[in-house]
């Protein structure tokens, strides 16, 4: 079991199911702007902060305007995302047993503070892409979540879908468990660590107790 005071989650992928409205939200936005980066390729590279995945496709000098037509097309079809099945109870089940619960990701607070409102995910602290220098797999995001919670980061499970989740939580100490949402989220096939895995975000129960 693993001994923890708080359970941090990424939210795309995790709590939420929005590859679909990513993908529609990524295509329109680059059939606009005449680019032609497709979102399988995108896709390598969520979890990382946007302004990281613009460089490595040498976007820089258009990034302002690919992020506020993207990020405007996601919020504009946020109501076609659902939950991920499990995760309002997992929340629930954490509030009852008195761990403290925070959302890291790298989307913009608006769009992230639109989708927990509306998909009901209680959680206790959310720390957004831009409230961040730099985000994952560095671990600023992380200590924000430390230092609002006053706790070490043994005491700390981070939740995600990606290989940049699993640096993340490795980069800050903390425990991981990554969540393959019945084989939707693969890690990299040449990955040697010895990561636990769940597929239904309810099989944390049976991983954790409180410290």
């Amino acid at each position: 079991m693993l001994k923890v005071n708080h359970i941090s989650f990424d939210l795309d992928g995790t709590l939420i199911n929005s590859f679909p409205v990513m993908r529609q939200a990524w295509s329109e936005t680059m059939f606009e702007l005449s680019l032609a980066v497709g979102f399988e390729e995108y896709k390598k590279y969520i979890g990382l902060p946007f302004s990281r995945i613009i460089e490595k496709f040498g976007m820089e000098k258009i990034e302002n305007e690919i992020k506020t037509l993207y990020f405007h097309k996601t919020k504009k079809y946020s109501s076609q995302i659902d939950r991920v099945q499990g995760a309002a109870d997992i929340l629930e089940w954490c509030k009852k047993n008195e761990i403290t619960t925070s959302i890291v990701t790298s989307k913009p607070r608006v769009n992230t503070q639109a989708i927990v409102t509306e998909k009901n995910l209680n959680v206790d602290f959310i720390v957004s892409g831009d409230d961040l220098k730099i985000g994952k797999p560095f671990i600023e995001p992380g200590i924000k979540v430390l230092e609002k919670f006053d706790i070490n980061s043994e005491n700390m499970l981070y939740v995600g879908d990606t290989v940049f989740d699993l640096q993340f939580s490795q980069n800050l100490g903390a425990h991981f468990i990554h969540f393959t949402n019945e084989g939707k989220n693969l890690l990299p096939k040449t990955l040697v660590n010895n990561v636990r895995s769940i597929s239904k975000l309810m099989e944390i129960k049976e991983l954790v107790t409180r410290n």
